[in-house]
């Protein structure tokens, strides 16, 4: 079975979606704030507001995206979907 783009690619799309559209902060560093939906400013230690660079680098989006992969690869560990890699043979020195 082939795995599927779909996710992904919605996943970000609503990501950035909230970001800008929404709540209207900065997108991967981008110079100027989009105009969203809501009037929001962030404030706080860099590591938890992304200083400079956006909500994406903040210490929460990690964890937001750090849970749910650790979820994903223990299923697919348990359910045998990942594959190790063979070993090579040892060259003659």
């Amino acid at each position: 079975m082939q795995p599927a783009l779909w996710l992904p690619i919605g996943l970000h799309f609503a990501w950035n979606f909230t970001h800008a559209g929404v709540f209207g902060v900065m997108l991967s560093g981008s110079g100027t704030p989009p105009q969203g939906l809501l009037s929001v400013t962030l404030s706080g230690p860099a590591a938890l507001t992304g200083g400079t660079f956006g909500p994406e680098a903040s210490l929460l989006a990690l964890l937001v995206c750090l849970a749910p992969t650790i979820l994903l690869v223990r299923r697919a560990a348990r359910t045998g979907q990942i594959r190790h890699r063979p070993h090579r043979a040892k060259l003659p020195a």
